[in-house]
């Protein structure tokens, strides 16, 4: 069997701006486009976090402190927790600028719409600023993302193969009686199905306690619909407030239909 030639991960080495935007993995792409496709050889090497006997051992002894901890009723979930530990958290941590981000862009974009009524005072530079604003947030927005899901995609993967070789070691432990009792497609389903399922967990579990932002935004947005002619017209249609038996100073209001200013 040939011996694969070495070809060291470049995200060891690699940047806080190589690993934020992705650079890293540009001379792989740049090689599938000039070659039309890759071979193994191109592949690089696998990070040392995520080694299958490495990730395992961490995961096995979890799993064997959980079971004398507690023999009568030991739980895989604490185990997982305590080999993943904070991560998945602070991968939360990283998604709280980008929530705020998503509660400010609708604000500008309601300032934004102020610029096209009717008779609007807003200057043309106050509207680009708007403008730049916004797309610098979405912009902002979807590199936090796209790391976020980077970096929950990488401890999904490495959990995933923990829970394989887990599998793996567990059935090279069985008896033949006990083996043959087993189906492939038991084995299979396990492999396949139930250790993906970590995976689908540790992309939402950050969402559980970032929902009530989430609504919170959500009903600031809802109050924040109603476009300002609709405003206008309420202040219109209100009846004048008399204070001291005298009204209030008289409002000035552009009428189009008569191209002129008029005193109400």
């Amino acid at each position: 069997m040939p011996i694969r030639p070495s070809n060291p991960n470049p995200l060891l080495n690699a940047s806080k701006c190589s690993r934020l935007f992705q650079q890293w993995v540009f001379p792989l792409v740049s090689k599938c486009r000039k070659q039309g496709t890759l071979d193994v050889n191109d592949l690089y090497e696998p990070l040392p976090d995520c080694e299958t006997a490495a990730l395992t051992d961490k995961l096995e002894a979890n799993w064997f402190a959980e079971i004398k901890r507690n023999p009568n009723n030991p739980s895989l979930i604490r185990a997982t927790l305590c080999t993943m530990r904070w991560k998945p958290f602070l991968i939360g941590l990283i998604l709280i600028p980008s929530e705020f981000f998503n509660i400010i862009q609708p604000l500008l974009l309601t300032f934004l719409m102020r610029f096209f009524e009717p008779c609007s005072t807003m200057p043309a530079w106050h509207a680009w600023l708007l403008v730049m604003s916004t797309i610098f947030i979405a912009f902002c927005s979807s590199v936090i993302v796209n790391y976020a899901f980077f970096v929950t995609n990488t401890l999904a993967l490495q959990m995933r193969v923990a829970y394989s070789g887990l599998i793996f070691r567990k059935l090279l432990r069985l008896s033949s009686h006990a083996f043959n009792s087993i189906s492939s497609g038991e084995i299979t389903n396990l492999l396949s199905n139930d250790a993906t399922q970590i995976e689908m967990a540790l992309f939402f579990i950050n969402y559980l306690w970032t929902f009530l932002l989430l609504d919170e935004s959500e009903r600031d947005n809802r109050l924040l619909s109603r476009s300002h002619s609709e405003l206008g017209y309420i202040e219109q249609n209100e009846p004048p407030i008399v204070k001291n038996n005298q009204t209030q100073s008289p409002k000035v209001i552009c009428n189009l239909k008569r191209a002129q200013w008029e005193k109400v």
